[in-house]
């Protein structure tokens, strides 16, 4: 098993800069190395949003 996250980007936002302290929305699906779903924004119909972190 890898220990390493992949990030795969299907396709890119054309929305503003992301900066400290933004709010941002983005779909994901995470899955594990031999395919199983363990998360998923598309399932529960809606963007996961969250803040950039000011890195405290």
């Amino acid at each position: 098993m890898n220990d390493e996250l992949q990030v795969i980007e299907l396709q890119l936002g054309d929305g503003k800069k992301v900066v400290k302290g933004a709010l941002i929305s983005t779909q994901y699906c995470g899955t594990l190395e031999h395919g199983s779903v363990f998360d998923s924004s598309y399932a529960r119909g809606k963007p996961f949003q969250c803040v950039i972190s000011t890195g405290a």
